[in-house]
């Protein structure tokens, strides 16, 4: 039997919620995991309790990757994912998406000495971006049909920028 995400809930008394990019852990404690992406997930399990009428439902927070964390939603091992996913029609086919708190667009971190700017100035030029995103996706079409080479790394965004920083990389996309 397919059991709904709310029947699960209420059977496990616990929620897999999903911690993604727009949050951090607190400067006073480092166990607290906070951010507008978490305060938005706190007040859809809030919901999630009234809605079974169980204020004891625990929450537990798993790390995702851009790669794995749809995947993960939609295989149930997480029950929300409370990060900044693009919402597309493509995805629209597979997961639920909650009303869209955010619109976002594609830029480029580069040295300010790199002579870099505009798209143009990329071709030739080593660009790095996180696997698995809709940015990588739209940045390597971009960049192939400009003959430019685009390069991914799951280095997470310190590495990325040190690779731009250390002239490993021309330019930072995400």
């Amino acid at each position: 039997m397919n059991m709904s995400t709310l029947e699960k809930i209420r059977e496990y008394g616990t929620s897999m919620s999903a911690i993604a990019r727009l949050r951090f852990l607190s400067p006073i404690s480092r166990d607290a995991v906070v951010g507008y992406s978490m305060d938005l997930c706190d007040r859809i399990v809030d919901a999630i309790k009234t809605e079974l009428g169980d204020s004891s439902l625990k929450v537990v927070l798993v790390p995702l990757t851009s790669s794995n964390r749809l995947w993960m939603l939609m295989t149930g091992v997480i029950d929300l994912e409370c990060g900044f996913t693009a919402n597309t029609r493509i995805r629209q086919q597979s997961i639920a998406f909650a009303p869209t708190t955010f619109v976002a667009g594609i830029k480029a971190l580069v040295r300010k000495d790199s002579g870099i700017e505009r798209i143009a100035d990329l071709d030739g030029k080593v660009v790095v971006t996180t696997a698995g995103t809709t940015t990588e996706r739209i940045v390597k079409t971009v960049l192939a049909a400009r003959n430019a080479l685009a390069r991914d790394n799951a280095a997470g965004s310190s590495g990325l920028i040190f690779m731009v920083l250390s002239r490993q990389a021309d330019a930072l996309s995400g």
